[in-house]
């Protein structure tokens, strides 16, 4: 008899705003992602929320470039419609130092509470090259009791044993 498998499906993008291109190239490239989001978002109840990255920056990025789409973006936001924060950033863990980490957290928090909501109580850290052993401590003192990441995992690791405590020193 076939297993059953429970799948969560989470829409989102990775948005490196630093990578690859300028700015100013991302930010035409997220103007368009966007626009075509709220269109969906507004029409289509069925597509319940869209998770920007763990970060905040991508709206700031956004309403820089259409300041007049703040109450549509807001009203999603206020929903759970758009999924935004703890993040302000995501950054590389280890070319920062304590101060900044906590720094990027309070201003994710700030940015998701302007828009309308509680900032996402999960350290998302897609890329998880290897992460700062105070993590979970950061992530404790702003109550986020979760972590997630994507790539960077262990390879041949079966993915029900993905799942761990993780505890800072």
């Amino acid at each position: 008899m076939p297993r059953k498998h429970k799948v969560f499906v989470t829409p989102n993008t990775h948005w490196d705003r630093e990578w690859v291109q300028t700015q100013i190239q991302y930010q035409v490239r997220l103007v368009k992602l966007v626009d075509k989001l709220i269109g969906i978002l507004e029409t289509d109840r069925a597509y319940r929320s869209f998770t920007f990255d763990g970060q905040t920056i991508a709206m700031e990025d956004y309403l820089a470039i259409k300041p007049e789409e703040s109450g549509r973006i807001r009203r999603l936001v206020s929903r759970g419609r758009i999924v935004l924060g703890p993040w302000y950033v995501l950054a590389d863990q280890f070319m920062e130092d304590g101060e900044s980490t906590i720094r990027n957290l309070m201003l994710g928090f700030r940015q998701a509470r302007e828009l309308g909501a509680e900032p996402m109580k999960v350290l998302y850290v897609p890329d998880s090259f290897g992460s700062i052993d105070s993590l979970p401590m950061f992530g404790a003192g702003f109550g986020i009791p979760y972590a997630s990441w994507g790539r960077g995992r262990q390879p041949g690791v079966a993915d029900e044993k993905m799942e761990m405590r993780w505890v800072a020193a």
